[in-house]
């Protein structure tokens, strides 16, 4: 049995099975835990049997045989007991309860060599017939003394325990035991440890298996939350019960989970925040340098009429009140630009920075809008343009009422600068519902006039653009009221866009309805 476990080991190291693709990878034989409980309880087993088996065949018979002298001196003892203290007719009932115990062959004999008693159990030696035999005894020992020896019978060819002795009323005792019994007795041992042996094996093995699978199952399971680890899911978690150190490890792997998936979690949130700061740093230094450039470009035009007609003054080039009083107008209103465009680069690159910071409140929207109207409604009525606005009522909504202030200005500003000449401008506002079941309140203004080309319809949000750069000059315009709009709708986080409409053009823009 040793043999072909040894074989089978050694060709599960020589030849591994391979691992197929997208298949679970198998331990070999040598590395399975189930295989080395199993083998380690067997084997177990398997040396103690033949520990006991080596035992019966070294030790047994010796031990038998030592026994069986004892017990030959003890029946000698007793019989030299019953013949002392008991009458004629309890020593033969006595003698028989002692044959029927012990099952030797026993000769007593008196002084005179006539038979007092026998018992022929399984053996009679040769020699009880012989007189000499017993005059030998009588003269080598004292009453009360008895001797035990091995014998041999060459014409049967048989060993023997030979026990002789003198009781103390000098009768001669000889009890005799084949040693064939012992050697049956312990082939007899021997067979019945093997069929034993093999059947303790079977179960243990059996045994061995069904506690090896209960042992690993939690390992396995172990095994497997820790590749999931590897692997960077944390869902999975240990569920054994039990207060062993497998339960403690599966507890320990799980605060383990737990600790990494929090840690991975606030790591990922640090990783996320230093990309939004990065972006964030990275736009602020494109817009300071878009800022740089673009200022540079817009300032030349007034820094060079400021500068002609402050010349122009110094050197008396006009002689005359009202010239020099046009000089100065000029040069004051080409200030002012400047300072508009200052004003409003400023305000957009903190609001596409971020650092602009909107207060969201509660605001009503419709008096908002009539406060920019009536403030424009001077300009307006110069033009000859006609206003209308179509409220729904009082509504309420949520942001920043500085900000979108400056929203409708720059709509309402936009509108009056590109609106045909005796045209007309029409703001509505009205409650809309988006797909998704949210309130918002919907806010346009239109004006007649030339539409967008479609090209320029998606270009006018951004800074410094101009569709029309010669009529925008015309009346004062810098290309970044538009983009203010956008970047205050952006950190309002809502809608605003521009269409072509029959007869003009509609820019709007929606808030959430409060």
């Amino acid at each position: 049995m040793n043999n072909s476990n040894t074989t089978e080991l050694v060709e599960a190291k020589g030849n591994p099975q391979p691992a197929g693709k997208g298949k679970k990878r198998r331990l070999p034989l040598r590395r399975s835990v189930v295989t080395k409980f199993f083998f380690s309880m067997v084997g177990c087993v398997l040396i103690s049997i033949l520990l006991n088996w080596l035992l019966n065949n070294l030790v047994l018979e010796n031990y038998y045989r030592n026994r069986k002298i004892d017990n030959l001196k003890d029946t000698f003892s007793q019989v030299d007991t019953i013949f002392q203290s008991s009458s004629q007719q309890d020593i033969r009932l006595e003698m028989e309860r002692l044959g029927g115990r012990t099952n030797y062959s026993m000769m007593i004999v008196d002084r005179k060599f006539q038979v007092v008693d026998f018992a022929a159990g399984n053996y009679v030696p040769d020699e009880w017939t012989s007189r000499l035999f017993y005059v030998q005894i009588a003269t080598q020992l004292s009453p009360g003394q008895c001797t035990v020896s091995v014998s041999n019978n060459p014409r049967l060819g048989q060993e023997y325990l030979l026990l002789t002795g003198i009781l103390h009323n000098n009768y001669i005792v000889v009890l005799c035991m084949p040693l064939q019994a012992i050697r049956e007795n312990v082939d007899i041992s021997n067979r019945f440890l093997l069929f034993s042996g093999i059947f303790s094996i079977l179960i243990s093995a059996l045994l061995a298996f069904w506690l090896a699978r209960g042992f690993t199952k939690p390992i396995k399971e172990l095994a497997g939350i820790t590749n999931s680890l590897a692997q960077f899911d944390f869902t999975k978690r240990y569920n054994g019960r039990g207060s062993d150190e497998i339960a403690e490890l599966g507890q320990s792997i799980n605060t383990l989970s737990s600790e990494l998936e929090k840690n991975i979690s606030e790591l990922k949130t640090l990783n996320a925040q230093l990309e939004r700061d990065n972006e964030i740093k990275t736009r602020q230094d494109q817009l300071r340098r878009d800022f740089i450039a673009n200022a540079s470009h817009e300032l030349k035009t007034p820094i060079a009429l400021i500068r002609a007609y402050a010349e122009g003054v110094s050197d008396e080039v006009s002689t005359d009140e009202q010239s020099r009083r046009y000089y100065c107008e000029v040069i004051q209103d080409e200030a002012d630009k400047m300072s508009a465009l200052i004003k409003k680069m400023t305000s957009l690159m903190q609001l596409e920075s971020g650092e602009e910071e909107l207060t969201f409140a509660r605001f009503e929207i419709t008096g908002l809008i009539s406060g920019v109207l009536r403030r424009y409604s001077i300009l307006l009525d110069q033009k000859k343009i006609t206003v209308s606005f179509l409220p729904e009522g009082e509504i309420f909504c949520w942001g920043d009422e500085y900000f979108m202030e400056n929203v409708i200005n720059n709509y309402v500003s936009n509108a009056s600068n590109h609106v045909s000449e005796k045209g007309e401008i029409v703001v509505e506002e009205h409650v809309v519902t988006t797909p998704e079941g949210q309130k918002r309140v919907h806010v346009s203004v239109f004006n007649t006039g030339n539409p967008i080309a479609q090209e320029d319809l998606t270009r006018i949000w951004e800074s410094f653009y101009k569709v029309d750069k010669a009529r925008t000059r015309q009346y004062g315009g810098t290309g970044l009221g538009l983009s203010v709009v956008a970047a205050i709708m952006h950190a309002h986080n809502m809608p605003c866009g521009v269409e072509n409409c029959e007869g003009g053009v509609r820019f709007w823009f929606e808030l959430e309805l409060a």
